[in-house]
């Protein structure tokens, strides 16, 4: 997109719909480009990183089977696509975040995580 359209095209088209947006609060997710960052940066946004292990992610990739291949997916053809250009960048990215959450858990305990940011957030504003 970007050598079709210029450096950041995704992340203008994403500041067009945000700011037609008619909710309160937007929600943005899959930050993995730097014009993402500043997007969300340059709008007064709240910028949350959740992230798990490198095991983990493969294990519940496989397990929701949500695109075309990923229940059969090898580990090393997960790795390939860990280190694709747009996901590198990710973990530089969730260094600046506002928030980290550690999703290695269970479900409630991440639940758990969710709802102190959320309180977080809440009593800040």
């Amino acid at each position: 997109m970007d050598n079709a359209f210029g450096a950041g095209a995704l992340s203008q088209t994403m500041r067009a719909r945000i700011k037609n947006a008619t909710a309160e609060i937007v929600f943005v997710d899959g930050v993995r480009w730097e014009t993402d960052r500043e997007l969300i940066k340059s709008l007064h946004g709240i910028l949350i990183y959740i992230t798990a292990p490198h095991k983990t992610r493969f294990e519940r990739l496989k397990k929701r089977n949500q695109k075309v291949g990923e229940a059969t997916m090898t580990w090393e053809q997960f790795l390939k696509e860990d280190n694709a250009p747009n996901e590198i960048i990710v973990p530089q990215i969730g260094a600046t975040a506002d928030f980290l959450i550690q999703n290695n858990s269970t479900p409630e305990e991440f639940e758990k995580n969710i709802a102190n940011m959320y309180h977080l957030i809440a009593a800040s504003l």
